[in-house]
């Protein structure tokens, strides 16, 4: 499994619904999901950034404190489904694991509520906010072949293609990120914003404030961005 990077046409493409008859077949290439999410330093991966035009996510964006050991804890959302977002609005710098080597600013929403499916089948109610729920939404427009450019303006949209590039010519790979977009662009870096481990066997460093490779740079946004959300199984009645 590898990550897919931009412009492969699956990224632009709206994902399926996981069928039930699907859903056990998927479960082993989920959990490959997320290792190959911690290798590339990321902290959430949609399935068509695999090549897998279906609508499941795996997320991470819990952050140890400081001394703590980061312990990986993915939540697996089948054909998620959003049933609310925020008035509130934050803009903040992004990356992306198929779009390395750039960041772009987007406005999202603070907050969101979504409905979907574990990998067993199950109901579950998502309540998100802060960093969280912008990790979410990045990875929700995935499932849709939405991709950071498609935020842009056109003008901006064309500056940021050549921008990308220019760091794949200079080898950007999955993980890194450009330094923010309003800044001067100096180079690619690799994100300092590492979500941890390649396989449960080896040790994990603590994600922080990214996903897909996204990056929200000190000072960017004007809301609290630390990780939260909250998962609820559904009333059956």
């Amino acid at each position: 499994m590898r990550i897919i990077v931009a412009p492969d046409p699956v990224l632009r493409q709206k994902c399926s619904s996981v069928t039930p008859e699907e859903l056990p077949k998927l479960t082993k290439k989920a959990k490959q999901m997320a290792k190959l999410m911690y290798k590339s330093e990321g902290c959430g991966l949609a399935a068509p950034q695999v090549g897998i035009a279906k609508r499941l996510i795996v997320i991470d964006t819990n952050t140890p404190k400081e001394g703590e050991k980061f312990e990986p804890n993915p939540t697996f959302l089948v054909n998620p489904v959003l049933s609310r977002l925020s008035d509130e609005k934050d803009t903040c710098s992004e990356g992306c694991l198929s779009i390395p080597g750039i960041s772009i600013d987007i406005e999202r929403a603070t907050e969101l509520e979504l409905d979907a499916l574990d990998l067993d089948g199950n109901e579950v109610h998502i309540e998100a906010s802060g960093f969280a729920a912008r990790a979410l939404q990045h990875e929700l427009d995935h499932l849709d072949g939405i991709t950071m450019f498609e935020h842009l303006d056109p003008i901006s949209r064309i500056e940021k293609l050549q921008e990308f590039e220019q760091a794949k010519a200079a080898g950007a790979k999955p993980g890194d990120t450009g330094t923010t977009s309003n800044a001067g662009d100096t180079g690619t870096t690799k994100s300092s914003s590492a979500a941890g481990v390649a396989a449960p066997s080896t040790s994990a460093a603590a994600p922080s404030d990214s996903t897909a490779g996204m990056v929200v740079p000190s000072g960017t946004c004007t809301t609290n961005t630390s990780p939260q959300i909250t998962a609820h199984g559904k009333d059956s009645s």
